[in-house]
């Protein structure tokens, strides 16, 4: 399990820095995590989708403390506090990267081809700490989840999916 694990953890993680990965961190509540394309920054749009209407928040955060880890069956995606930023709705009206990567993340929430890898919890920021502070707690971003074959990958499913 420990070899599988390590594999898929560098698949989310590929997918991240080539275009960026979805999580599904609850029913019609998905999470984009993407290289920023800016000194190495990693962003984030979470889109809850609701009546054909995307909301939610935009992230950015360095990556010299981010991870995917497994922790027997969990998944935990954590960012080091200190350097997360929650961007408001005014200060991605622009033509920045940040504001495109939103629009594309929000209108690939809305088509809904989205594939994401499955994770259970709360919008994504309210809950990031690093994984130390939280070993043993079951709730919040961590899921018990299974490994399945979905079109040939592996990929983590909770148990109600699999």
């Amino acid at each position: 399990m420990a070899k599988d694990n390590e594999s898929l953890k560098a698949e989310m993680i590929e997918a991240i820095r080539s275009g960026g990965a979805w999580f599904s961190t609850r029913e019609n509540n998905y999470l984009k995590i993407a290289d920023s394309g800016e000194g190495g920054r990693l962003c984030a749009r979470e889109c809850i989708v609701s009546n054909g209407e995307v909301s939610g928040k935009a992230y950015t955060f360095g990556t010299d403390w981010f991870d995917i880890s497994f922790h027997g069956r969990l998944v935990d995606i954590y960012v080091d506090p200190d350097t997360l930023k929650v961007w408001d709705e005014e200060e991605l009206n622009g033509s920045g990267k940040l504001a495109a990567f939103c629009k594309q993340a929000d209108s690939e929430a809305l088509a809904g081809d989205l594939h994401p890898y499955h994770i259970d919890g709360a919008p994504f920021a309210e809950n990031l700490m690093p994984s130390e502070a939280r070993m043993g707690r079951k709730d919040g971003i961590l899921s018990k989840i299974n490994i399945a074959i979905v079109d040939g990958k592996k990929v983590p499913v909770t148990k109600e999916e699999n």
